[in-house]
Order: C-alpha cells, then sequence, then structure tokens
C-alpha cells in the first residue's frame, strides 16, 4: 500500500501569556506526506508431506513535510520547513507445518481389495497438519522516528 497526499492546518491564536508581548498571529500550513506499507507472503505447499511460508512485512509509516507561514499583528512573516517520519521496521517470518497422514496396511486378512484397489481406497485415510513453528528471522527498525 502506498498513498501520497496533503493535509492543511490553520489557527488564529497568540502567543502563551507568559511571554512578553503577548503577539496574536495567524498561521497556515500545507502538510504533503507519503504513506507505505508491504506484507508479502511465498508459500510452498506440498500436499500430503510439507507446508512452508515465508513472510515479510514491511509496518506503516507516514513521512510528513511542512510548508509553513505566520503571519504576526505586526504584519511580520516568517515563513518555515521541516519533516517528520515515523519509525520504519520490518518483519521476516518462517512458517513451516508438516502432514501426520496414515494408511491401514490390512484391515481384513480375507480381502485386501478395501484397503488396495477398492472404490474408496486411498493412499493415506488420514491427513492432518502438524502444529505451527514459526521462527521470526529478522525483527529490526530501518530508522527510527525523526522531526527536524
Amino acid at each position: 500500500m502506498a498513498k501520497v497526499g496533503w493535509t492543511w492546518a490553520q489557527a488564529y491564536t497568540s502567543t502563551p501569556s507568559t511571554e512578553t508581548p503577548v503577539v496574536n498571529y495567524y498561521q497556515v500550513e500545507l502538510q504533503p506526506f507519503v504513506q507505505a506499507q508491504a506484507n508479502l507472503i511465498s508459500t510452498l505447499f506440498l500436499q500430503n508431506l510439507w507446508v512452508n511460508v515465508v513472510t515479510f512485512d514491511l509496518s506503516q509509516f507516514k513521512v510528513n513535510y511542512y510548508l509553513s507561514m505566520i503571519l504576526n499583528e505586526d504584519f511580520k512573516l516568517c515563513p518555515a520547513l521541516g519533516w517528520e517520519t515515523e519509525a520504519i521496521g520490518y518483519q521476516l517470518l518462517w512458517t513451516t507445518k508438516f502432514w501426520n497422514c496414515s494408511k491401514t496396511l490390512i484391515n481384513d486378512l480375507a480381502d485386501f481389495s478395501q484397503q488396495w484397489t477398492g472404490y474408496e481406497a486411498k493412499y493415506f485415510e488420514e491427513c492432518s497438519q502438524s502444529n505451527n513453528a514459526e521462527v521470526i528471522l529478522i525483527d529490526k527498525s530501518l530508522y527510527t522516528a525523526k522531526v527536524d
């Protein structure tokens, strides 16, 4: 997922009363941003034998840019620009399962047709997957959050 866009922020307010002199000002700010996230899954499936899944997960992050302008009551103009990024992290996960299967070799000593050549005969009569074994191969942060 990749998303681009922008937001506008504006405010008409004054500086804190603890600072002197108190000045009224108007601020308008354009905030263009890029937001991204990825999830890739590779599956190897061998029926009645093995299932192997490798997952790469890039966590969602957002990068903002700020273009700001402040106009105070004395008609002084103050332009500004900056940027902010959220932490960018990723994870590589490996999951494997095996199959538990069984076959009845002999059910009736006088008649082998049921098990081997009959209409309902199967290579494996019962199969189920084993438990999940998840292994986190990599869990890292590519970039820490910053504001400038």
